[in-house]
């Protein structure tokens, strides 16, 4: 996780796994990001306590050369805060911004999922950013989530549109579950409370199961009023991923188990993105023809065939949506589960340090192989959706339901959701027939017993 950990309660280390950098070599840099990191870690382990050790005065010669002093003059009081069970990290207001959750599948690339529910961080293609360098930026200055309108989710109530984030709720609360996250939406002058349950299949022990390039979305709207409500529910995507010249092509797809708006180039192998709507039922809302960014008709009434493609100029912004209407009596709950997938057929995977073109190999994405377009990920996911999604949770209430302190139950998963980042990547190189694990010098550090298929390719 991406986090700043001054804003948290209880406060949290900066995550291993946020960018590429986080095993750096000996090396001019190496002393200030100990020191920055032995700073978040007190940040993280002092949920009782204001000091975790010291004092230590910079006027006094040698008194911080040695980073791991032998008398490293730790309280008592910080001591006994080790061992308490605590609380699972949570985040409101402002530090909604700091949280930045790995939810893709095992080497697919990147998305983020930010303490209010949006998706952001998006890096399919493995790009090195100036921030991808071993001297430790992304922990001294990590990343905020920022305001997106080409890609989210919103809800109607009335005559009222709220978007599903903090813009359009009054009070938002983020609850890590990694590999799972809990973000609950309340707001005094709106009728329904909304929690999103956010994943990515995540099944210990099976590579394939967690390596499926598809988000999941699982918005439970709950009508709290003494009146029936009609609610209804939507997301959106832009076709933006085939560069200023293609075409933009959307489609509509359905089957049994999902229906999917798919945006795509010129050709059958080009890249796309796809948002899904589960369910044996057709989508009340699918607008193909979207021009403009945000909510702006994403609830417009719409008669799409199965199969229907609507094309949009270079220059053009075209954007898909899909949606459903549901109407909830006083006091009930139903759940609305949506996908937001994507295929990136090729990839520069890094081969060194540094950003440039000498630091990366061109290759393959092993997924794209298995899936020709995004919608297909998605489709595939919703015949498993319920095994898929049961095995997920298993692991996840299994691995907090513990004794051991939450701190260190969260903290154990740096070098997994490292995985799920730009820093690693399955991929056939080229010209070659065999596909690898590429793990980036900021993954090396990771303990890959959880996907131990994994671990004996690394090591071979």
């Amino acid at each position: 996780m991406n986090t700043k950990n001054e804003q948290y309660n209880p406060p949290q280390i900066q995550a291993c796994c946020s960018a590429s950098d986080c095993c750096p070599p000996a090396g001019s840099g190496r002393r200030s990001f100990i020191k920055t990191a032995g700073l978040s870690a007190a940040a993280l382990l002092t949920s009782h306590a204001e000091i975790m050790a010291g004092p230590f005065d910079p006027k006094v010669a040698n008194d911080f050369d040695k980073v791991i002093p032998a008398d490293k003059r730790l309280s008592k009081q910080w001591i006994e805060g080790l061992y308490a069970r605590g609380e699972a990290l949570t985040a409101t207001g402002e530090s909604l911004n700091n949280i930045g959750m790995p939810i893709t599948g095992l080497g697919t690339g990147q998305i983020y999922l930010s303490g209010d529910g949006r998706l952001w961080n998006w890096n399919l293609t493995a790009k090195k950013g100036k921030k991808h360098n071993p001297k430790g930026p992304s922990y001294a200055d990590p990343d905020q989530a920022k305001p997106s309108d080409w890609q989210g989710f919103a809800i109607r109530v009335g005559d009222k549109i709220r978007t599903l984030d903090s813009t359009g709720f009054q009070k938002v609360r983020f609850t890590n579950r990694y590999p799972m996250a809990l973000v609950d939406f309340t707001d005094d002058n709106c009728p329904v409370d909304v929690r999103l349950e956010a994943y990515t299949p995540f099944i210990p022990l099976n590579r394939d199961e967690s390596s499926y390039p598809v988000i999941v979305m699982r918005y439970t709207l709950t009508n709290t009023d003494a009146t029936s409500q009609e609610i209804s529910i939507a997301g959106w995507i832009e076709n933006r991923l085939n560069g200023p010249k293609a075409p933009k092509i959307n489609v509509f797809q359905e089957s049994d188990k999902i229906g999917t708006v798919k945006c795509v180039g010129k050709d059958t192998n080009s890249q796309s993105l796809a948002v899904g709507l589960l369910g044996p039922d057709r989508p009340d809302f699918v607008n193909l023809t979207k021009r403009q960014p945000g909510v702006a008709d994403i609830f417009a009434d719409a008669s799409v065939e199965n199969g229907q493609r609507e094309k949009a100029e270079p220059e053009q912004r075209s954007f898909a949506s899909l949606g459903r209407t549901i109407t909830l009596q006083p006091g009930k709950s139903e759940t609305v589960t949506f996908t937001v997938s994507f295929r990136i057929p090729n990839v520069r995977y890094g081969t060194a340090f540094g950003n440039n073109k000498k630091s990366t190999t061109p290759g393959r994405y092993h997924y794209a192989t298995l899936w020709s377009t995004a919608s297909e990920s998605a489709g595939q996911f919703a015949d498993r959706e319920t095994s898929l999604y049961e095995n997920s949770k298993k692991w996840t209430d299994t691995w907090y339901d513990s004794t051991l302190p939450y701190w260190f139950l969260e903290r154990a998963f740096i070098p997994i959701d490292c995985m799920q980042t730009q820093v690693a990547q399955r991929v056939y190189p080229p010209e070659g027939t065999q596909d690898i694990y590429n793990l980036e010098e900021g993954v090396r550090c990771g303990n890959l017993i959880l996907h131990p298929t994994w671990g004996r390719s690394v090591k071979r």
